[in-house]
């Protein structure tokens, strides 16, 4: 039995459309159509998703050369809700961005530093210090805009996304 064979018959025995398949791998439907067809096989990325969801393991539903081993419970209607991947909250990616924040701290840093080191005179080189200084600061905080804006969307489009 080949790969292709065992997702289709997997999935007909879990209840489960194409679309249904697809929408839990995060892929298209046309992808899952050319598994079952032999035409490609999963990414590496969606084989453990893929085995979970058809309820074996990765080497039955590879390996040619083994069949399928009993018959497949029924999924029930409201497991999906429950094996659906949580997303991270916002204070936790938040914790993982910590090193966004601590950029500019060192900048201020490092101007401190240089201001120190090359005293109160006013000198040329000082004041193209303090300028360079004073763009990376600016050019970094339209970095972080940027970044934050790409991300928040991200993050709440994910968010905000409609239970499957």
């Amino acid at each position: 039995m080949t790969t292709g064979q065992k997702i289709q018959t997997l999935r007909k025995q879990r209840g489960l459309t194409q679309e249904q398949l697809a929408q839990r791998l995060g892929v298209s439907r046309q992808a899952v159509s050319r598994w079952e067809l032999d035409e490609s096989l999963p990414e590496t990325a969606n084989l453990l998703p893929l085995g979970e969801v058809l309820g074996v393991s990765l080497d039955i539903l590879l390996d040619p050369a083994r069949g399928l081993e009993g018959p497949v419970p029924k999924e029930e209607p409201s497991a999906p809700a429950a094996s659906a991947p949580t997303a991270p909250s916002l204070r936790e990616l938040l914790k993982r961005r910590l090193w966004l924040f601590l950029l500019p701290v060192e900048l201020v840093v490092f101007a401190a530093l240089a201001l120190w080191r090359l005293g109160n005179a006013p000198s040329l080189a000082l004041i193209l210090l303090v300028q360079g200084l004073w763009l990376c600061f600016l050019l970094y905080l339209l970095l972080l805009v940027i970044y934050f804006l790409v991300w928040g969307i991200r993050y709440f489009k994910q968010r905000t996304r409609p239970p499957q």
